[in-house]
């Protein structure tokens, strides 16, 4: 980013050598236009004293509005520490000024074109390991689930089979008494004549077992 035709000529030769793929602003403006179209800039080389929007201007709403990381080193004539220091500040990554050694020119972009893309891998590993977690949380909750609910099938189970085993034995219990009181009224139905003493022996037979 400069409105300096020759300078931007300049840059171009040198970093098409490096098989860069360049984009060329040569205002505020239009180098805000790309970044918020490509979306997907290495680093962004810029000129601090442009016409209408400045540099300083372009970094602050880079810093604010732009969602991706992006290196910004910023390259111009200002030789004020003063002004140099508040570019820093506003969020450039780094400063080199014009005409500047090519050696060192070139040292630096690749410098913040490797951190650039550093750090978007870290992000995407980030993001795979987050989603990851994501997902084996999910997994152990669905397993907690599915275990809590075949935890509560077995208590139903055995609930079902102590029931069953209760009244199993209460049944068993019954019968017998049961089988008795049969027998007695058979003997009465099978035993037209009756004595005092037979009938009170069977009253007294029948109401052990009720009293069982």
């Amino acid at each position: 980013v400069d409105d300096s035709k020759i300078m931007v000529r300049n840059l171009q030769r040198v970093l098409s050598q490096r098989n860069y793929n360049i984009l060329v602003a040569f205002s505020g403006e239009e180098a805000l236009k790309i970044v918020y179209e490509e979306k997907n800039i290495s680093l962004m080389i810029l000129d601090i004293t442009l016409p209408g929007i400045s540099g300083e201007e372009v970094i602050v709403d880079i810093r604010e509005n732009v969602s991706y990381d992006l290196p910004v080193l910023a390259f111009s004539d200002i030789r004020d520490a003063a002004t140099v220091s508040k570019i820093i500040k506003v969020g450039a990554n780094d400063f080199i000024h014009k005409p500047g050694v090519w050696e060192e020119f070139l040292l630096k972009v690749n410098f913040w074109i490797s951190y650039q893309k550093k750090e978007r891998s870290l992000k995407e590993e980030k993001l795979k390991l987050s989603n990851l977690n994501k997902t084996l949380e999910d997994r152990i909750q669905t397993a907690i689930l599915e275990n809590k609910e075949q935890q509560e099938i077995l208590s139903n189970k055995s609930q079902l089979i102590a029931m069953g085993e209760m009244l199993a034995n209460i049944s068993h219990q019954w019968k017998q008494p049961l089988t008795v009181l049969s027998i007695l009224l058979q003997k009465l139905y099978f035993k037209p004549v009756v004595t005092v003493e037979e009938n009170e022996e069977l009253v007294e037979e029948s109401m052990v077992q009720i009293n069982y």
